[in-house]
């Protein structure tokens, strides 16, 4: 009878002890549950929320929720790539991107919540060596919209069919070697130079102008 008495009391402490666990998903989150022993990952994409993952009595559920954030999110990536002329420049650009919610048990499935490390980042370096590789110094002391845009439809080229959305790739710095900043520099003076020989010959031109008008109708 006492054996009895024990075992009942050491359920009710059991019991009371046991509960459901929970998961919760954050705004501008999204998740997908995974039951280990019931299935596996689940094609169904949770809202934001709490959400029940099953029951804890004596141990807790192994049943997980996968999180992901799919929001806008930005990456700073520095690059060192060389120009056409095979000149080092560093350059820093800001990556804009987001998983597609549609396409999250794909992405989950196939890659993992670390995506970016995985596709995104090696693809983004490998489009900046190859769209700088073709372009000249020149170009990008212009800051030409072009290169940022043919680096911005490149790295969306890599990623078709990855599961992810680049929203925008934007240059934010561009560090020339000493040398070319040094030869930058010596042009930028050199043309500044010639630009005010030629103002100086322009305006020494009209000033003698009337003087030559007046000498020629003096002969006639």
């Amino acid at each position: 009878m006492l054996g009895m008495l024990r075992f009942a009391a050491v359920l009710a402490v059991a019991v009371g002890a046991s509960g459901c666990a929970t998961a919760t998903i954050e705004p501008g989150h999204r998740g997908l549950f995974f039951a280990p022993h019931d299935g596996g990952l689940r094609r169904e994409v949770l809202q934001p929320g709490v959400h029940k993952l099953g029951a804890c009595f004596i141990a807790c559920t192994s049943n997980r929720v996968d999180d992901f954030d799919v929001t806008y999110a930005t990456k700073k990536e520095t690059l060192q790539v060389r120009s056409s002329e095979g000149l080092e420049i560093d350059v820093v650009a800001d990556v804009i991107y987001r998983p597609i919610v549609s396409e999250l048990y794909e992405l989950d499935t196939e890659i993992g919540p670390g995506y970016y490390e995985e596709v995104i980042g090696p693809e983004f370096r490998s489009a900046g060596r190859g769209v700088f590789a073709h372009r000249s110094y020149v170009d990008l002391e212009r800051k030409d919209r072009n290169v940022e845009d043919e680096l911005e439809n490149e790295l969306r080229r890599r990623t078709v069919g990855r599961h992810v959305e680049i929203a925008s790739v934007t240059l934010e710095r561009i560090t020339y070697a000493p040398e070319i900043a040094e030869a930058l520099r010596k042009r930028i003076a050199a043309q500044a130079e010639a630009a005010r020989e030629r103002a100086e010959l322009e305006l020494k031109r009209l000033r003698e102008a009337p003087a030559c008008a007046a000498a020629i109708t003096g002969t006639r």
